[in-house]
């Protein structure tokens, strides 16, 4: 008998694998023919991806690459620039931002909940008409109007961003 080829033994098991699948599809169910074709597409994928990897051969990155965050000599890496320069843009939070905030985040609900939970514990210790809550990084102050219309004495928000804080006394 003489000895198959890679290529050749491909052949012979995708046609196996192929006429196999294609019979028991009249035996199965709906949900196990599904499944075998998925099974059938992720072998075809896998398969494909071993052999492009045999043929192609890969390229490394280039001297002056740098991936990720690495470390460094020179004390201002290219990490604590980009962090410098996050906490320090002003205009990262224009009106814009303000006014797809909630669409984005979705979270409106979530926080008048969240800020319901806060409130019972807090009451636990002070009552509600004696609180008085600074919410620090308010956005559009969602949670701040939550806690003023939950019967909080006094609530102020804070944002450092002056389109937020526009958006909120539009949005309250």
């Amino acid at each position: 008998m003489t000895s198959l080829s890679l290529s050749q033994k491909f052949a012979l098991y995708f046609v196996l694998f192929g006429l196999a699948a294609i019979l028991t599809l009249f035996t199965f169910d709906t949900w196990e023919t599904i499944l075998l074709v998925c099974l059938l597409l992720m072998g075809v994928s896998y398969l494909s991806i071993l052999t492009l990897d045999r043929l192609v051969e890969p390229v490394p990155f280039s001297s002056g690459l740098l991936e990720g965050f690495q470390a460094s000599q020179d004390p201002a890496t290219q990490a604590t620039k980009t962090r410098h320069e996050w906490l320090e843009n002003d205009e990262l939070f224009d009106e814009f931002y303000a006014s797809i905030f909630t669409k984005l985040t979705q979270n409106e609900k979530l926080l008048q909940a969240e800020t319901a939970i806060c409130l019972q514990e807090f009451s636990r210790v002070i009552p509600k008409d004696q609180l008085t809550i600074l919410d620090a990084g308010c956005g559009i102050g969602i949670a701040t109007s939550s806690f003023a219309k939950q019967g909080v004495r006094r609530v102020v928000g804070l944002d450092k961003s002056r389109a937020m804080i526009r958006s909120a006394a539009v949005f309250n």
